[in-house]
């Protein structure tokens, strides 16, 4: 197992104040995240750190962030914003194997072609049409892209992990289909066995799941029991299962007891915008719980 700390738990924009301030707490593992910008300078200091043994990264989504922002989405109806995701991820995938990480992970598809505003905004969900008639034709799209991806990322002897979706209750209606795909374990599961890709693994989110299982009035429990085989990396934030909000673990936060069994993964730390002490308090609150 290798344990990692998000950048967005520093609560920084800033890639060098990030790494700044993980040296402080001991920090070396870093999952580079949530849109972060990094220039062509950034990015040959940190592949420095990677190879004088100061820092290890992974590269989450969307990573580094471009200057003209857009939505990555692997089952986009739309050639051009496919295109895009596709030209994104394998830049992506590149600068994780320049940085020796074993995997590169991109969230799951929407089934709609999407603008930025649209990312946490319900009112602007509401407004999504989503044509249903051709969701067998966007499930092939999100298939092939994530099969085009997974054979790039093979090449460079690379996994590929697709996490999941978050679908709120607050912008979920039981007469509708959603457009967010990959947000119930069952579909997570056909997905899975439909792509035939052995270096396909799952990312689970915790956070993610609590939301959607609220949703789908189900138990996030049902996550981890129904997908375990598939589920090479976690992310590990508490939430109030109405929205996911990345807040702080506490001592019975629900998949605490679940740690040990996935002692052999990969797990990140993905809690937001915390202090120093925070973060280490949380770090040991998860490695007591793998630990014993």
């Amino acid at each position: 197992m290798s344990f990692w700390v998000s950048s967005g738990a520093f609560g920084l924009s800033n890639i060098n104040s990030i790494i700044e301030q993980a040296q402080k707490s001991n920090i070396i593992n870093i999952e580079l995240s949530s849109g972060l910008y990094c220039d062509n300078e950034n990015l040959k200091q940190i592949i420095e750190r990677v190879r004088s043994g100061k820092n290890k990264f992974l590269i989450h989504n969307y990573f580094p962030a471009p200057k003209n922002p857009f939505v990555l989405n692997i089952a986009s109806v739309d050639k051009n914003d496919r295109e895009k995701t596709i030209l994104f991820a394998k830049k992506a995938i590149d600068i994780s194997s320049e940085l020796g990480a074993p995997f590169y992970s991109i969230h799951a598809g929407f089934a709609a072609s999407l603008s930025p505003k649209v990312l946490g905004n319900i009112d602007e969900w509401h407004k999504i049409k989503f044509p249903k008639k051709k969701f067998n034709k966007i499930y092939e799209i999100m298939i092939q892209t994530t099969q085009e991806l997974s054979d790039y990322a093979l090449s460079k002897n690379l996994s590929l992990l697709i996490e999941n979706n978050v679908l709120s209750p607050l912008n979920y209606y039981k007469e509708l289909q959603s457009p967010i795909l990959l947000n119930h374990y069952e579909d997570i599961d056909r997905f899975m066995r439909d792509l035939d890709r052995k270096n396909i693994g799952l990312l689970l989110d915790f956070g993610h799941a609590k939301v959607s299982a609220k949703a789908h009035d189900i138990k996030p429990d049902d996550y981890v029991e129904k997908l375990f085989d598939y589920i090479s990396c976690l992310h590990l934030s508490e939430n109030n299962g109405y929205v996911d909000s990345n807040d702080l673990i506490k001592e019975n936060t629900w998949f605490l007891n679940y740690l040990n069994s996935f002692k052999e993964k990969e797990i990140v730390l993905e809690v937001y915008n915390l202090k120093l002490d925070q973060i280490s308090a949380q770090i040991e609150l998860i490695q007591n719980n793998i630990e014993n």
